[in-house]
């Protein structure tokens, strides 16, 4: 009774783990990418930067964050952190919308607030319509975003105010995300070294490929269970593995197609190629260690942390299930899973 109660507790942590790494690859935009100037950037900056996007025919959004009083035509008030976004306002805060929607890139008049923030200036949340003073000038609120933080999302019409200290990009899947924003940097008159990279999409497919791991398992052994217990000959089963073995040859390339670049074994025999992986991931790690004091890198860190504890609920089930389940997963030599 003891064992069966532990196996079932080591699938349901497997199972929830694998279901909240979804999630959290879901909340991660799929193309996205950040950077973090060191320097506030320059209307002539900002200018550069997002013509050189345009021309790469990249999808940016510059933005910055500031402390700003909120102030609703009932007199009501709050602090509140106002990010400041010239592009998509989307791009740069991928929250959930509850109520309404984001405003647009260019309407200057709209903003959208947190859930948060419309608790604390209005008691509800269904505040699509109202307006917001910020800054002087007056808002209406298009929508409210997912988060319990008090801070709204303002677009700009023109870069003209500059400050930004922070971009959001789209690059396309399978392209090289590193060598198009060193493109983009110097196409700006940009240094490398004066931006920090945080790839947010290449953590959305390393989130993805671990959630696909432990079901991958338990397909191939259902699937050596089926083989063993299939009643076939033996001529049908060497009709069966060539013909399994076609369809694998056949799926290959779109298999590889969908893999990023640094997993596609074209240059895994290159010491060079190892040794650069190493550093980029040095440097990533880095990035996603040494994050600002922002609404997004709070959300960002969140979910970091999220995926360690859903790395642990996997770790803690495995276990579970090879102490107490031992036919279910291998664990020696000759041990077959049942």
């Amino acid at each position: 009774m003891k064992k069966r109660i532990f196996t079932i507790l080591g699938w349901a942590l497997i199972a929830l783990a694998v279901g909240e790494l979804f999630v959290l690859a879901a909340d991660l935009p799929a193309n996205g990418y950040e950077l973090r100037f060191e320097e506030p950037l320059s209307v002539l900056q900002a200018d550069s930067l997002s013509k050189a996007a345009e021309d790469l025919g990249l999808n940016l959004a510059l933005w910055k964050e500031d402390s700003e009083t909120v102030t609703t035509d009932l007199e009501r008030s709050s602090a509140a952190q106002c990010i400041s976004v010239y592009g998509s306002p989307t791009l740069c805060l991928p929250a959930a919308c509850l109520y309404g929607s984001t405003p647009g890139a260019g309407q200057w008049d709209g903003c959208a607030v947190s859930a948060g923030l419309a608790d604390a200036l209005f008691g509800s949340r269904e505040v699509t319509g109202l307006e917001l003073m910020v800054k002087g000038e007056k808002r209406r609120v298009t929508g409210v975003v997912e988060g319990k933080e008090y801070f709204l999302i303002c677009p700009d019409v023109t870069a003209s105010d500059a400050g930004y200290t922070a971009a959001s990009l789209e690059i396309a899947n399978g392209s090289n995300p590193r060598g198009t924003i060193q493109n983009l940097l110097q196409s700006a008159g940009l240094s490398e070294n004066d931006a920090e990279l945080l790839p947010t999409g290449t953590l959305r497919q390393i989130i993805n490929a671990v959630a696909w791991i432990p079901l991958v398992i338990a397909a191939l052994l259902f699937l050596h269970q089926l083989w063993r217990l299939a009643p076939l000959g033996k001529m049908g089963r060497q009709v069966a593995g060539f013909a399994l073995l076609l369809m694998a040859a056949l799926a290959l390339p779109d298999l590889l197609a969908a893999l990023p670049r640094w997993l596609v074994p074209s240059r895994w025999s290159d010491m060079n190629f190892w040794m650069d992986l190493g550093n980029l991931a040095k440097q990533s790690l880095m990035a996603f260690v040494s994050l600002t004091n922002s609404v997004r890198d709070q959300l960002l860190g969140t979910q970091i942390l999220a995926f360690g504890g859903c790395l642990l609920g996997l770790l803690a089930g495995a276990l579970l299930l090879g102490l107490f389940a031992p036919g279910v997963l291998p664990v020696g030599r000759g041990t077959t899973a049942v």
